[in-house]
């Protein structure tokens, strides 16, 4: 067994205690402490901290878990715990408190995740793949960085006059071929590209498994500065990416803005990954972002922008109000509170259409399996859509907790974001909506369905739902 709490005389391990909070306690100051301490106490290299920082922040179990730690003992919802892990881990008592013991273990473990590693191989692979049928680029004066076609919703005149570079997406690999086949529909200028990442060192990383950290740290800023040699070779004026979530992002970048390029780094949702990022001009959707990556990381040039609708306004609403719930993509292993919220969120809602009479669906993620949208179908006797055709002409509630698809239909209709004790939408999205807890999910599409959806009542209804929250 790995490190582990001893409460109540059970041992519960660190990667499970982590999955007790929500992603976003894990999105906070206090986790980045957590990750900066260790880092420093394992790593001397000035230039590969910070990644090693950003590494320990988005892919260790080890890590969230000390933070789950010291969220749940200040709540007293731990007492008497004792803590079992590396040696290292004592430059954390400043933060663990007097109410937990630290026993180091005999033998160090390393706190990057191992499924992180050995998904390295396959983002190895399908990236040498795209490099290989790649075009060679003609100096472009302009070039955009895309994955998937989140690319055309956030730098859409970009796309058409820029030469596009089109990277592998390795979490649903389906949405890259079909962004490769829009672009050939709407005759874009682009090629696929790829990281040059080091199979020598990724044979290092397995070779030296239990002092991995390190050597994925390195592995990463090897490959990202070298990427970035490549593009500044190209004569670029101006590169339009996505890559908040790379762990050396900011390395790529500082290569490209040294060779005098200028870079535009826009947010790709609403979350946040490691707090050390970099651009000649960053582009976020909300405050919470701005505040969490500015702690850290320095830019030219700021921007906040929220994204532009990808669905319109319905031109007449002739037919009955209905519910719409945003399904996100929540996997049981890797995220189970959410996983739990969002079952026991379309359970409450099934319950509050069937009282008030509301018809309700559910809009489907598009990294969600047939599979699991024929389950969601089945357990809550709903229909589970991706074509707009099916609410065409209604007028909409949506229900959401923590989905970007918020700006995405906030022309098409009200959106009511839903919270608990330990998820709150509002933090993540800041102030201006209407933000309620679950239980109170009946009377609000209650208040909403006599006349507070219409959009002259709207602001209004907004305010009253707001002052009349129940705690």
């Amino acid at each position: 067994m790995g490190p582990y709490i001893v409460e109540n005389n059970h041992k519960v391990s660190l990667e499970k205690l982590s999955k007790r909070l929500p992603a976003t306690a894990y999105m906070s100051e206090l986790h980045i402490q957590v990750c900066e301490l260790l880092a420093k106490a394992s790593c001397a290299d000035a230039e590969l901290l910070p990644v090693l920082v950003n590494l320990y922040v988005t892919k260790s179990s080890y890590t969230k878990g000390l933070t789950a730690l010291i969220i749940l003992s200040r709540h007293g919802a731990l007492q008497d715990v004792e803590l079992h892990s590396n040696q290292s881990d004592c430059v954390l008592n400043t933060l663990l408190g007097p109410a937990i013991k630290h026993i180091p273990m005999p033998r160090h473990q390393a706190l990057i995740d191992k499924h992180h590693v050995i998904r390295a191989i396959g983002k190895y692979i399908t990236h040498r793949i795209f490099r290989l049928f790649g075009s060679r680029v003609k100096r472009p004066s302009s070039l955009v960085r895309a994955w998937t076609d989140k690319a055309e919703q956030l730098y859409s005149t970009e796309c058409v006059s820029a030469h596009v570079l089109v990277y592998p997406y390795n979490t649903n690999f389906l949405r890259s071929f079909s962004f490769i086949r829009s672009c050939y529909r709407n005759h874009r200028d682009f090629s696929l590209c790829g990281i040059s990442y080091s199979l020598r060192l990724l044979a290092r990383v397995f070779w030296k498994m239990h002092r991995r950290d390190s050597q994925m740290a390195e592995y990463e800023r090897q490959a990202l500065v070298r990427h970035g040699k490549e593009l500044a070779q190209l004569g670029p004026q101006t590169v339009f990416t996505t890559d908040d979530y790379e762990p050396a992002g900011f390395l790529f970048h500082n290569v490209l803005i040294a060779a005098g390029i200028h870079t535009t780094n826009t947010c790709h949702g609403i979350a946040v990954y490691g707090p050390h990022v970099s651009a000649s001009r960053m582009v976020f959707i909300n405050s919470f972002q701005q505040k969490y990556y500015s702690c850290r990381s320095t830019f030219k040039e700021t921007k906040s922008r929220i994204p532009v609708p990808t669905v319109d306004a319905p031109t007449k609403e002739t037919r009955p109000l209905c519910v719409v719930y945003i399904q996100g993509k929540w996997n049981l292993s890797r995220k189970p509170y959410e996983h739990l919220f969002d079952r026991l969120l379309k359970d409450a809602l099934q319950e509050s259409c069937r009282a008030t009479g509301l018809e309700w669906f559910v809009k489907s993620h598009p990294d969600l399996s047939t599979i699991a949208k024929y389950r969601i179908s089945i357990q809550h006797h709903v229909k589970v859509f991706n074509d707009w055709s099916v609410v065409e002409s209604r007028p909409v509630i949506f229900i959401n907790f923590m989905s970007t698809a918020l700006y995405d239909f906030r022309e098409r209709g009200v959106t009511v974001l839903v919270r608990d004790d330990f998820i709150d939408p509002g933090t993540v999205f800041g102030t201006g909506h209407i933000v309620i807890h679950r239980r109170e999910l009946t009377k609000v599409l209650r208040a909403l369905q006599k006349d507070g959806y219409r959009k002259e009542r709207y602001i209004k209804q907004k305010t009253i739902l707001l002052q009349h929250r129940v705690e």
